[in-house]
């Protein structure tokens, strides 16, 4: 008797910590720091750095093939067109951070010039874009200056990284 008075103890036990087990205050959770980590922040600026030379070369033989005629007006227009919106999305972005980011000074200046490196290439790419509709020499100019502006600035931004 006395064996199955302790099983059904036993048991009452067993059944209310897992009925109650619920009940019990859930582990905190750690919040994310909002300070972005060194990680992060060099991982940024390396892929920007990246990012603008790409942008740089793929504008430039973009270019090239539309003056060597491996690209009609419609494909080298339209593809020029996705590489000066991609351009503007991570200038937009670039932007935000050093509105909103929790930066150095240092990290500020270094995203402060990969954005304008950013607007540099746009303006290549829309002077090349303004050309191929309208042939008008003008053009042409302002890619030139924004091409060895955005050439400058791409090599102090990979010699910095």
């Amino acid at each position: 008797m006395k064996t199955i008075r302790t099983l059904c103890f036993l048991s009452l036990v067993w059944t209310a910590a897992f009925s109650f087990s619920h009940l019990q205050a859930e582990p905190k959770k750690e919040k994310p720091s909002t300070a972005p980590t060194p990680l992060l922040l060099e991982s940024i600026g390396t892929l920007s750095a990246q990012g603008v030379y790409l942008t740089y070369m793929s504008i430039g033989a973009l270019s090239d093939g539309f003056v060597a005629q491996v690209y009609d007006k419609e494909a080298a227009q339209s593809i020029m067109t996705s590489y000066v919106h991609l351009s503007k999305i991570c200038q937009t972005q670039l932007s935000k951070l050093l509105k909103e980011g929790n930066l150095s000074s240092e990290d500020k200046k270094y995203i402060r010039e990969i954005e304008i490196t950013y607007g540099h290439l746009i303006n290549q790419g829309q002077a090349i874009i303004d050309y191929i509709e309208s042939s008008d020499q003008t053009h042409l100019k302002t890619f030139e200056s924004n091409r060895l502006e955005a050439g400058k600035r791409i090599e102090k931004l990979i010699q910095q990284n």
